[in-house]
């Protein structure tokens, strides 16, 4: 990583912090898509609307 006066610090964090934030947006997808599947259904339709 380097600033802009040319100081350049040792240790570059973009990978870990572009991994990271690839996880925080991804997690909440995959717990949806999980609890999508994974709930227990109610049978023969019971508290659906009807028209």
């Amino acid at each position: 990583m380097q600033l802009a006066h040319g100081l350049t610090l040792g240790v570059d964090f973009t990978e870990g912090v572009a991994t990271t934030m690839l996880i925080v947006s991804a997690l909440p997808l995959v717990v949806a898509v999980l609890v999508f599947f994974l709930m227990p259904r109610r049978p023969d339709g019971a508290g659906a609307r009807t028209p």
